[in-house]
């Protein structure tokens, strides 16, 4: 986000959109995207450093919406994370050893 936030023409398009989904940020592109969308620091605390599946929908005149939509972790979560650490442990905890001897 900071290499989009330094563009002009990223900042230019950015301050002339009517929707954004905004997902964790680090405090200062927190700061930077605040000052751009005209959104207050105090809700931009939902997408400072939050987590996993929290964040703001920034719809301009219709303002902004926190959401969180946390899932619990089972069988539906596993088929449908996109976490690719997580998707990774899963493949190999899933792998059962081939039987190398011979009879």
């Amino acid at each position: 986000m900071d290499d989009l936030l330094q563009s002009k023409n990223a900042r230019t398009m950015l301050s002339n959109t009517k929707f954004v989904v905004m997902l964790s940020q680090n405090p200062t592109d927190s700061e930077m995207l605040s000052e751009l969308l005209k959104i207050p620091m105090e809700t931009m605390s939902y997408v400072t450093n939050s987590g996993v599946g929290r964040g703001l929908v920034f719809a301009g005149e219709y303002g902004v919406i926190p959401f969180d939509n946390r899932f619990p972790k089972g069988r539906l979560y596993d088929i449908a994370s996109t976490a690719f650490a997580e998707n990774l442990k899963s493949v190999s905890t899933d792998e059962k050893p081939k039987n190398t001897t011979s009879t």
